[in-house]
């Protein structure tokens, strides 16, 4: 078995949007990959960056690829973000001023299942004992205790109750979806000018059929 179909074996449909598994892309012959375009912002655009954003999401869920244990991405080994880029080149040309957005992009979808995983799990079971019992298969027996020891820490607490004051405070919805804002403002470019960011916010702050503001926060903005 290659690495690639383990990959595949043990990945666990997303629950939301159905499962995300771009076999197309794991099944590229040896040396074919996909050319992603960039924009002069350095970020992935179209249809095939929505692509590279996908694989990103299946490499950042993979415990073999993206420990969990760590607790925060700035703390992963360089050395180790380097061998992510390299593995991502297998499948998708980045250029060198594209990295950065590569590594940002894994560090938050990382970030995002972490948050995903606590929420689940944390809401079923109380204790630490219980936690430790309902280790999910797909994750290593080692990275689940260090990630359970450390969502039970107070510097995890403190985190937590920090990221619940600022959802609290984000007023007005987003309906971007799936789509960046970067494919967005390419999407919308004419001649090859970009819109500017008052007509983004338009855009990514109103209902996508009529065109009206989702609440009374994004009108008085708007």
């Amino acid at each position: 078995m290659t690495f690639e179909s383990s990959i595949l074996g043990n990945l666990e449909p997303r629950k939301v949007r159905g499962p995300t598994l771009l076999k197309d892309i794991w099944k590229l012959p040896s040396g074919k990959v996909v050319d992603v375009p960039f924009n002069n912002r350095n970020q992935a655009i179209g249809e095939k960056g929505r692509k590279l954003a996908s694989f990103l999401g299946i490499i950042a869920r993979t415990p073999e690829l993206t420990p969990l244990h760590v607790d925060d991405w700035r703390n992963f080994d360089k050395e180790e973000k380097k061998k992510l880029v390299d593995f991502v080149r297998k499948k998708f040309s980045i250029p060198r001023r594209g990295e950065a957005y590569v590594l940002k992009s894994l560090g938050k979808k990382w970030k995002d299942y972490k948050c995903e995983l606590r929420g689940e799990y944390l809401r079923k079971y109380k204790t630490k004992d219980l936690l430790l019992k309902n280790r999910p298969s797909r994750i290593p027996r080692d990275q689940w205790s260090g990630l359970v020891a450390y969502w039970l820490s107070d510097k995890a607490k403190r985190r937590s109750q920090s990221n619940r004051n600022n959802r609290a405070n984000q007023k007005m919805p987003h309906t971007g979806g799936s789509k960046s804002i970067a494919t967005l403002m390419d999407e919308q470019a004419v001649n090859g000018i970009e819109p500017t960011r008052a007509q983004v916010f338009i855009l990514t702050y109103t209902k996508r059929k009529d065109g009206r503001p989702l609440d009374d926060d994004s009108v008085k903005a708007i």
